[in-house]
C-alpha cells in the first residue's frame, strides 16, 4: 500500500522529534547542520564526534547525537535529500507540565507529519513525568496527562491546518508512538479523515482498560494504525484491535535495542520483516497480567515516589501483597518461565531502551514498611495497657475490653503481614542486584 510518507520518513520524522527545534518554519536541513557543525567537528574518515569543550554538558551531548541520528538515518533508509527541506510548523513543548513534546513537520508535498517525542533520561523531572507518569500510567489506566495533552494538541492542528494539507501521517517512537495512536484514535472527525497513517515505532501498547473504552472509536481508524516492533517495549501491553503488527529486524542487541537508528531496510527503503523471538512473547504476556494488577504492585516493584502519602503507599502495598498471596501459585509459574526465557526477568539499564528495576527505591519501600511496623506496634503496646487497666468486673469495662482484644488481633495480625512484606522487599532487592551483576558480566 502507497503511503503519503514512507517507513524511512515516519522514522527519520520521530527521530527529529527529540531534538528541541522550534516552528519558526527554517527548514530542517540547515538546523541539522548548525547543530553538527556548532557542536561537532569530523574525524578523517568523515564520522562526526562532538568537540572536546561539549563533552560532559548533557543537554548538548543529547542534542548532538541526535543529530547524527537523523543523518545516520536519513543516509542508511534510501530517504533521500527531499527531508533536507522540510519544515517544522508548529510546536508544543509542555515538558515543564506534563512532560509532552509533539511537532508538526511539512513535507514540502502538500503533505505533513505530526510527531510525538518519547520517554527521556534528561533528569529526574522528566524521567518521572516520561517514565513514571506516562509510561507506567499506561498500566490500569484509560487516559495518562500525556495523552490528553497530546488529544489536545491534534485538535488544535485540526483547526488550525485541516484545510491547509492534503493528507497527514501521525507518529512517534518509543512512548511517542503511544500517544500518536492515541492522537489518532480520538482525533476529530474532521482530521480522521485526512489521517493517511499512524506508525507506532516500537512503543508500548493499551490496557485493557483503555481499549475497551476507545472500542467504537478504535473500528473507525483501526485501518489506519500500524505497531511496528523491535525490542522488549514494544511488546508490552496489549496490541489495537486491527491494528497492522509487524515484527522488524534491529541491527543492535536483538530485543533489547530500543533506538531508531538501527532498524534495518531493504533497497526501497522499507522495513525488513523479523520473527518474534519466544522470551519477547514471553515479556508480552507478563506485561499483560501485571496490566491486570494494577498499578499498586507496580507502585511496590519500582518504587515510584509519586505516591502520595504514607497512607496511601501502606494501603497500596497492602493491596499488592493481598494480591501476591491470593494468586502466588500463578504468579510464581509465570515468572519462573520468563526468568529462563529473559534471564530472571530483568533488562540491565545499560542496555538502550530497557525498564530499571530501582533498587534504591524498593529499599527505600522496605525501611517505610519497617518504620510503620515500628509505629504500628507502639499503637499495640499502647492498646494493652489500656486493656490491662480497664475494670472488668464492670458491665462497661468488659464490654470495651472484648472490643480492645479484637482490636489487639488486628494490629497483631497486620504487624505480622508488615514484616513479611519487608522481608519480600529485601529479598527482592537482593534478587535484583545478583541478577544485574550477571547481566552486567554478560556485557562487560
Amino acid at each position: 500500500m502507497s503511503h503519503a510518507h514512507s517507513n524511512a520518513e515516519m522514522m527519520l520524522a520521530s527521530q527529529i522529534a527529540y531534538l528541541d527545534l522550534k516552528g519558526n518554519n527554517t527548514n530542517l536541513g540547515k538546523q541539522i547542520d548548525n547543530i553538527l557543525y556548532s557542536y561537532g567537528e569530523q574525524d578523517a574518515n568523515g564520522k562526526w564526534k562532538l568537540k572536546p569543550e561539549y563533552e560532559g554538558i548533557k543537554g548538548i551531548e543529547d542534542e548532538f547525537g541526535c543529530a547524527k541520528n537523523v543523518m545516520k538515518i536519513a543516509n542508511e533508509s534510501g530517504v533521500g535529500e527531499q527531508w533536507r527541506n522540510w519544515n517544522i510548523v508548529d510546536v508544543d513543548d509542555n515538558q515543564e507540565e506534563t512532560g509532552y513534546f509533539g511537532m508538526m513537520i511539512d513535507t514540502g508535498d502538500g503533505n505533513a507529519v505530526i510527531a510525538s517525542r518519547g520517554s527521556e533520561s534528561t533528569d529526574l523531572a522528566t524521567m518521572y513525568k516520561d517514565w513514571g507518569e506516562a509510561d507506567l500510567g499506561l498500566l490500569d489506566s484509560t487516559l495518562t496527562k500525556q495523552q490528553a495533552r497530546a488529544e489536545k494538541f491534534m485538535e488544535q492542528l485540526y483547526y488550525k491546518y485541516g484545510d491547509q494539507y492534503d493528507k497527514f501521517s501521525v507518529g512517534g517512537h518509543s512512548l511517542g508512538g503511544n500517544l500518536a495512536m492515541h492522537m489518532t484514535i480520538t482525533a476529530p472527525a474532521g482530521m480522521r479523515e485526512k489521517i493517511d497513517r499512524c506508525t507506532n515505532l516500537d512503543g508500548p501498547g493499551f490496557s485493557e482498560e483503555y481499549l475497551e473504552k476507545h472500542r467504537e472509536d478504535i473500528e473507525k481508524v483501526s485501518n489506519l494504525l500500524e505497531h511496528f516492533k523491535w525490542s522488549i517495549v514494544g511488546n508490552l501491553l496489549f496490541d489495537v484491535p486491527g491494528a497492522e503488527v509487524q515484527r522488524v529486524k534491529s541491527d543492535g542487541v536483538v530485543g533489547m535495542d530500543h533506538l531508531l537508528k538501527n532498524v534495518q531496510y531493504d533497497e526501497k527503503g522499507n522495513f525488513i520483516p523479523d520473527k518474534q523471538e519466544s522470551w519477547e512473547k514471553a515479556v508480552e504476556e507478563i506485561s499483560r497480567h501485571i496490566d491486570s494488577m494494577g498499578m499498586e504492585v507496580v507502585a511496590l516493584a519500582v518504587g515510584i515516589n509519586g505516591l502520595a502519602s504514607w497512607y496511601f503507599k501502606l494501603a497500596a502495598i497492602a493491596k499488592a501483597y493481598s494480591f501476591v498471596v491470593r494468586n502466588f501459585d500463578e504468579l510464581k509459574s509465570k515468572l519462573k518461565g520468563i526468568a529462563d526465557n529473559i534471564y530472571y526477568g530483568y533488562i540491565a539499564p545499560q542496555v538502550s531502551g530497557a525498564y530499571e528495576v530501582n533498587n534504591k527505591s524498593l529499599s527505600n519501600v522496605a525501611n517505610e514498611i519497617r518504620k510503620l511496623e515500628k509505629e504500628l506496634g507502639y499503637y499495640n503496646d499502647d492498646v494493652e495497657r489500656i486493656r490491662k487497666n480497664l475494670k472488668v468486673w464492670t458491665a462497661s469495662g468488659a464490654y470495651y475490653r472484648s472490643k480492645i482484644v479484637c482490636i489487639q488481633n488486628g494490629l497483631e495480625s497486620d504487624l505480622k503481614k508488615l514484616k513479611k512484606m519487608a522481608q519480600i522487599a529485601d529479598n527482592a532487592v537482593k534478587q535484583y542486584h545478583s541478577v544485574d551483576m550477571q547481566v552486567k558480566d554478560m556485557f562487560y
